[in-house]
């Protein structure tokens, strides 16, 4: 169940380097090693990387 809460974040980024992780094609615990993501825990930064991952590697199909 989610519910409103006043607690700090455990996981703390930047929109773009958000947009990136939705976008999929990069982990977050790469990110975080270039100083887009911070966590206090790094267990809480492999657990966000787990979340983040996706099944299937971004493609375009469309060449320019």
């Amino acid at each position: 169940v989610c519910e409103p809460t006043d607690a700090a974040a455990d996981v703390h980024t930047d929109v773009p380097a958000l947009g990136a992780l939705a976008l999929g094609g990069v982990r977050a615990h790469t990110t975080a090693r270039a100083g887009r993501i911070t966590a206090d825990d790094p267990a809480l930064l492999r657990r966000f990387d787990a979340a983040c991952r996706a099944d299937r590697e971004p493609h375009s199909g469309t060449s320019f």
